[in-house]
C-alpha cells in the first residue's frame, strides 16, 4: 500500500486534529480513500463520546496518491496528539509532504516540512506519527452509529459562549439538561439541591437537515414535536459536552443540534466557508439518565 501527497492546509487538518485529541488519550483512526480522509474516534467505554468526521482530499491536500488492495483504501489507528503535534510543525511551511512510510519494520505517517528561516536559509524537519494499520476485516467491525430521527434540531451559537456556561456549570453538578423547540430557542439548565441556573438564546435557525452521506438513522415514527413551542430536553454529562466544545478549533461555519430524547445528542459541526466545503465531524454524546 503506499500514500503519497502535498498538504496544502495543515492549519485547517491540525485544528481537527486538536479537536479529536481533546476527547481522549485512546487512539484514534484515520479512514484514507481517493475522495476523503476520516478521523474517527469510538471511545473503549460505550456510553463515551464518539467523532466521525470526513474530509475532503481536494480540500486538505494536492498531488494526492493512494493505492491498496483494498478499494484503494488505508486504515490506520494513531493517538490524535501525535498528529497533532506532526501538523503543528508545518505551520507557516513553505512546503508539507505527507507519506505512508516504514522505520525499521514500523509503519510511521511520515510528514517532511521545509520552513524557511529569518536568514532566508531552507530548513527541513521530519515528524513521524507512529500508526498500526488496521486490517480491512476489523475495519468493518467498525460502524457509524445508527440512531432515531431526532425530535428537534436547531443551530447553536457560539461555541465559545456555551464552553463560558458550561463551566459555571461544571462547578455545580456534573450533568446538565439542554433543551431546544422548533421556533429557535435554546438552553443550558442545570439543577442541584436548592440550586437551578439556566441560560437561553432565542431567534435561532432551525435548518434543514444536512446530513453526511456516511450516516444512517432507523427507522422510526415521526418524532416531530405536534407543537413546535414544545421544548426537548436532553441530559447529558457535563464533560461530554465541554470535549464537545473544544470542536470550536477548527471554526466551524455552522454546528447544528439534533436532541434524540433518552438515546443522545447528535451534533454536526460543518467546515469551509460554506457549509461542508472542507468537510464535517459528527459528534455523537449519550443521554445520561437520572
Amino acid at each position: 500500500m503506499r500514500m503519497r501527497a502535498q498538504v496544502i492546509q495543515p492549519v485547517a487538518l491540525e485544528r481537527v486534529a486538536r479537536s479529536v485529541e481533546k476527547l481522549g488519550q485512546q487512539p484514534c483512526i484515520l479512514k484514507l480513500t481517493p475522495q476523503q480522509w476520516h478521523c474517527i474516534l469510538v471511545p473503549d467505554a460505550e456510553a463515551g463520546v464518539q467523532v466521525w468526521s470526513q474530509l475532503s482530499a481536494t480540500a486538505f491536500l494536492s498531488m494526492y496518491r493512494i493505492n491498496s488492495a483494498h478499494h484503494d483504501e488505508i486504515y490506520l489507528e494513531l493517538r490524535a496528539e501525535n498528529l497533532h503535534r506532526a501538523l503543528r510543525s508545518a505551520k507557516g511551511a513553505l512546503e508539507c509532504i505527507v507519506r505512508l512510510a516504514k522505520r525499521g519494520q514500523a509503519p510511521v505517517l511520515s510528514f517532511h516540512i521545509v520552513h524557511q528561516s529569518r536568514a532566508g536559509l531552507r530548513q527541513e524537519l521530519t515528524q513521524d506519527v507512529p500508526v498500526r494499520v488496521i486490517p480491512p476485516q476489523q475495519m468493518e467491525t467498525i460502524r457509524e452509529p445508527m440512531v432515531p430521527e431526532p425530535q428537534v434540531y436547531i443551530m447553536l451559537p457560539q461555541l465559545q459562549s456555551m464552553r463560558a456556561y458550561a463551566e459555571k456549570m461544571r462547578a455545580l453538578t456534573d450533568h446538565l439538561y439542554i433543551g431546544a423547540n422548533m421556533r429557535g430557542r435554546f438552553s443550558l439548565r442545570c439543577e442541584t439541591d436548592g440550586v437551578e441556573m439556566q441560560t437561553s438564546w432565542a431567534n435561532l435557525i432551525n435548518p434543514e437537515l444536512d446530513r453526511p452521506s456516511s450516516q444512517s438513522t432507523v427507522a422510526s415514527a415521526s418524532t416531530q414535536p405536534r407543537n413546535l413551542d414544545t421544548l426537548v430536553e436532553a441530559r447529558v454529562g457535563i464533560k461530554d459536552l465541554i470535549k464537545f466544545l473544544y470542536s470550536y478549533y477548527v471554526e466551524p461555519t455552522n454546528v447544528v443540534c439534533c436532541i434524540i430524547q433518552d438515546h443522545a445528542l447528535v451534533l454536526y459541526v460543518y467546515m469551509g466557508r460554506s457549509s461542508n466545503e472542507q468537510g464535517s465531524l459528527t459528534y455523537y454524546i449519550p443521554v445520561r439518565h437520572a
